[in-house]
């Protein structure tokens, strides 16, 4: 682990911590206190920053938006942007080898293998329509 990602560490549980002793803070005032309401959306927006991030970093996605970013801009403009590209890419993989399972298949002079290699085909077609969608 490098020292930058040490860093990282340290400051991920530096937070952890803060929101855990806001939540624990938040229980203890009054209902009524708006304060309470306030501990509990700041501790919950935080939980879902380091679930982001952390979900950022197993999908090998970069994660270097700032914390106070609008939730649905991390959404839309990190996540689901890297989340689709992997999507199309694995779709037109999947397209490409029934094409080359087809191509192996239209080779033979058995009927029944050609036959595989047209419905490998019609599969392609189908992949690369969904991707469209």
């Amino acid at each position: 682990m490098t020292d930058e990602e040490k860093e990282q560490q340290r400051t991920l549980g530096h937070q952890a911590a803060y929101r855990s002793m806001l939540l624990e803070r938040a229980r203890n005032l009054d209902e009524d206190d708006p304060l309470k309401a306030a501990g509990h959306l700041i501790a919950g927006r935080q939980d879902a920053i380091a679930a982001l991030r952390g979900l950022c970093e197993r999908l090998g996605i970069p994660n270097d938006w700032p914390d106070d970013l609008y939730l649905a801009d991390i959404i839309e403009k990190h996540v689901e942007r890297y989340w689709q590209g992997g999507v199309e890419e694995e779709r037109e993989a999947c397209a490409k080898l029934c094409d080359q399972t087809a191509e192996r298949l239209q080779a033979t002079t058995d009927h029944c293998m050609q036959w595989a290699a047209t419905a490998f085909k019609h599969q392609a077609e189908i992949i690369r329509a969904r991707s469209k969608d």
